[in-house]
């Protein structure tokens, strides 16, 4: 439940026996969502940007759906001005939202809406392929010259970015130097299955990043099923670190808005395809690690596990809180070295360390079992800045067990 800001409202009512009116007066009345959606759309349909400004500031959900068909502010926006559609957009409204007839806001502007809202939902990055529950794309609506122009034109432009001759060739446009410094360290650790390999960083290297690259490499190009447990990163901002580095997309563009209409499509037809493939993330916190083992047996019976990655060990809850931190890892990794072996998996765990040490076993916490247990130990460091250059350097990886 939700409760907007003091609001005194008066009503008049003329009842049909007599002239006399009521004055009803409404008072911090507690509004649920369905509500608060009536009222975004009644400030929609009038027009009222002030209004719409004023219930979205105080908490109403811009992208909250109707209970029956599943339309949100935008498609209701549709048969509005440009002006609505804006400010909704500005104030966080999906472009892509679908209602339960998997129809988007650009499916109705181009049946109700004016060129420009048209033109507008193209820029900000409207799905001109999505398809109904009937197979149709806005395209398939468009019933006027005008409209049928805006949508092509669209579809050239994501269909063939500038300097692409082949829209297969999409995802392979201007590959970023983090993306190829993953994939050269991918080849060079060589995860195999039954073996336990260990990296360690500080925060902020990009450890987790990596790690996502890896199980996106099992999964989409070698179409081989992961379990990607996180203990720290929800399941949501993965998959956006995923899309990202594998499209050669700024993930801080991505974050503020500011992905220009050939990044979108580009971030559209990664996301497509990553849904598409054998990757799970469970991201519950405060895991034990016989309720990893419990998860890993039980999906390896569904799934046919090939990589288990665990970000990041240190969290793992241990059995017996009162042991000694060495103890409760070394315990951690003994079971994790287990469980790639029964299963016949590779088991890829993530160390973090508190601060840049040297890349030997001996500074990890539980060196003794790292180095009884793990069949490859990894650390990954920045590269150190000596020639005065500002831009960016990917993480170096150095491999001190194989």
């Amino acid at each position: 439940m939700k409760r907007l800001k003091k609001v005194t409202k008066k009503v008049t009512r003329k009842s049909q026996s007599s002239n006399k009116s009521t004055t009803l007066t409404r008072l911090e009345l507690p509004l649920d969502d369905a509500i608060m959606f009536d009222l975004l759309k009644w400030a929609i349909q009038k027009q009222s940007l002030e209004v719409i400004t004023s219930l979205i500031d105080q908490g109403v959900n811009v992208n909250a759906r109707s209970a029956h068909y599943g339309w949100t502010a935008l498609h209701n926006a549709m048969e509005g001005s440009l002006e609505v559609v804006q400010l909704l957009i500005a104030k966080g409204a999906n472009v892509n939202a679908k209602n339960v007839y998997d129809r988007t806001p650009l499916h109705w502007a181009i049946l109700y809406g004016a060129v420009d809202v048209v033109q507008y939902l193209v820029d900000q990055g409207a799905d001109v392929h999505a398809k109904d529950d009937k197979g149709k794309t806005p395209l398939d609506y468009a019933y006027t010259e005008e409209k049928k122009r805006i949508l092509r034109e669209a579809m050239d432009r994501q269909e063939c970015p500038t300097g692409c001759n082949d829209p297969i060739d999409k995802l392979t446009l201007n590959p970023n130097e983090r993306n190829t410094a993953i994939k050269l360290a991918i080849i060079e650790t060589e995860l195999r299955p039954s073996e336990l390999t260990i990296i360690a960083s500080y925060p902020g290297i990009g450890k987790t990043t990596w790690a996502m690259n890896v199980a996106g490499e099992f999964a989409i190009d070698n179409k081989q099923t992961v379990l990607f447990v996180s203990l720290e990163v929800a399941k949501v901002e993965l998959a956006k670190r995923l899309v990202c580095s594998r499209a050669g997309l700024d993930i801080q563009k991505l974050r503020k808005g500011l992905l220009s209409e050939e990044e979108t499509a580009r971030f559209i037809d990664v996301t497509c395809e990553l849904e598409k493939k054998p990757l799970y993330i469970d991201d519950t916190t405060n895991r034990t690690i016989a309720e990893i083992s419990a998860i890993a047996r039980h999906r390896q019976q569904e799934w046919d596990l090939k990589l288990i990655v665990i970000d990041h060990i240190g969290l793992i809850k241990p059995q017996n809180p009162d042991e000694p931190k060495e103890s409760q890892i070394a315990n951690i990794i003994q079971r994790l070295k287990a469980l790639a072996m029964e299963l016949n998996v590779s088991v890829l765990g993530l160390v973090q360390l508190d601060h840049p040490v040297q890349p030997v076993v001996s500074q990890l916490v539980a060196s003794g079992a790292i180095e009884q247990y793990a069949d490859v130990v990894l650390f990954m460091d920045r590269e150190s800045d000596t020639d005065g250059d500002s831009e960016y350097k990917p993480p170096k990886i150095t491999v001190v067990k194989q």
